[in-house]
């Protein structure tokens, strides 16, 4: 950048030094023609010129990322503070030329590697592969009239500026800093296509899916399993679902249980590490025995059945026969089928407990119907059937309303047990301290969650005690 007052580097002979450097010998110079002489000169003085304003440009930049810095660590935003780290280390990404197939060998072709990608992730996340995306459209049987959900061109104008910049585009390959460039006109472009996806319950093929790429997480990246997997879906399709999300996610916050701190708003880490370790010191105050139980699933976001948030798909008939045969159809079992079925009727979707607008249920309901991802540039595609939809807006939501059902009913189970411990302690004292018995609030803890990382936490008052309590916590989790 051009400093006001600087008037950049001195002239005077610099040219004519850096015109020594390009011919081989003295001799050569004598040489040259006057023209050739004087080229040289100005492509001397260029070079001078350009390196000290380089010098200056990258005295700034590292100026700005100190500054950056500084500003993530007062807000202690260790993603903020990870972004500097990766700009200043000039991290690239090394594309992986082969990879192992299952019998141990490895690809010797760009198409084998795809088709190798594509197997790895349609078993990943239970998919099964399709020839083209071309079936996948779904249709409402019976559009819903009497809704509350509408929006109009600010909103749309909204969506578009709120779009992350920066990110890995989708199938399209449009990126989102053009959608923001395009102002009014490609809002209005938007506006208009969002309406008719809203009004017809219809979401487009692209909206369903997108292309997935692999990125390596640890030890020989060669090795799928040693990747994760990343959806990178058109950026259009995340206005009207993000409009949609601002409208879910009062009412999500409102239901999700206390005690989930994943993919939340005020959630984090900080809190449920701190009671972990508050319980353990508790035992310690009041000579306890204390079990806790951390608890991992395994692809957990993958497997739920999303059903129960916003029921089966629309074009699926409403008759039990029907309802119970597509979802034995997608790989869920008889004994979950039946008690998916059974929740629905007697409580209805998880949508409709929380009082979601029926035309967001129908809609996100038709964004997850048959929803997709491709490999590349394979023709083929992965169709999912379960599970959070990858890379979606909702993704986080979904999986929460779902497991949020499970961890109630273990809770529920504990409770019924005996195993849970009920503190009491008054409103203005701390925990440790004595209170008047009226004073008492009684508090249950059973548990503390981070998405799909539980940790459960139950006492006794001695080893014995809590050795049987043991046995009963883990007959009802295996239950």
């Amino acid at each position: 950048p051009f400093v006001p007052g600087d008037r950049g580097p001195s002239t005077g002979s610099t040219g004519l030094k850096a015109i020594a450097r390009f011919p081989d010998d003295a001799h050569h110079l004598c040489r040259l023609t006057l023209s050739e002489q004087k080229l040289y000169s100005i492509l001397g003085h260029a070079q001078v010129v350009s390196k000290y304003y380089v010098e200056r440009d990258r005295a700034a930049m590292l100026d700005v990322m100190a500054t950056r810095a500084q500003d993530c660590a007062h807000r202690a935003d260790f993603k903020g503070s990870f972004g500097v780290v990766r700009a200043l280390s000039g991290y690239k990404v090394t594309p992986i030329q082969s990879v192992f197939t299952k019998s141990g060998s490895v690809t010797t072709s760009e198409t084998a590697r795809k088709l190798r990608w594509q197997e790895h992730f349609a078993e990943l996340f239970a998919g099964e592969v399709v020839a083209s995306d071309a079936a996948l459209a779904t249709v409402s049987c019976k559009r819903v009239e009497n809704h509350n959900f509408t929006f109009d061109l600010s909103d749309s104008v909204g969506c578009l500026k709120k779009l992350a910049k920066g990110k890995g585009l989708g199938p399209d390959k449009i990126p989102a800093e053009l959608w923001v460039a395009g102002g009014l006109p490609a809002a209005h472009m938007v506006h208009t296509l969002h309406l008719q996806i809203v009004d017809s319950e219809i979401a487009p093929i692209p909206y369903k899916g997108g292309r997935i790429t692999n990125l390596g997480k640890k030890g020989d990246i060669r090795v799928c399993k040693n990747n994760r997997g990343l959806l990178l879906s058109d950026h259009v399709a995340k206005g009207l679902l993000g409009m949609m999300k601002d409208e879910i996610e009062p009412a999500y916050n409102e239901n999700i249980s206390d005690t989930q701190f994943g993919a939340i708003a005020g959630g984090g880490t900080d809190v449920p590490h701190h009671i972990v370790r508050s319980a353990i010191e508790y035992a310690r105050v009041h000579n306890l025995s204390i079990f806790v139980l951390f608890l991992d699933l395994t692809q957990a976001f993958d497997k739920i059945i999303r059903e129960l948030v916003f029921g089966l798909p629309h074009h699926i008939p409403n008759d039990h026969s029907s309802r119970h045969q597509y979802l034995i159809s997608i790989g869920i079992s008889h004994e979950s089928s039946n008690f998916v079925l059974d929740f629905l009727a007697q409580h209805g979707s998880i949508f409709q407990q929380w009082g979601i607008d029926p035309k967001i249920e129908r809609v996100v309901n038709s964004v997850h119907s048959n929803s997709w991802f491709r490999y590349g540039d394979l023709k083929s595609c992965v169709v999912g059937r379960t599970g959070g939809r990858q890379g979606c807006k909702l993704g986080s939501i979904i999986f929460n309303a779902v497991y949020n059902i499970a961890l109630k009913m273990v809770v529920k189970r504990l409770k019924d047990a005996g195993v849970l411990t009920a503190f009491a302690s008054s409103e203005a004292s701390p925990w440790w301290a004595q209170c008047e018995a009226d004073a008492k609030v009684s508090h249950e803890l059973a548990d503390v969650t981070l998405v799909d990382d539980e940790a459960l936490i139950i006492f006794a008052k001695s080893p014995a005690v809590l050795d049987k309590h043991v046995d009963i916590v883990l007959a009802i989790y295996v239950e």
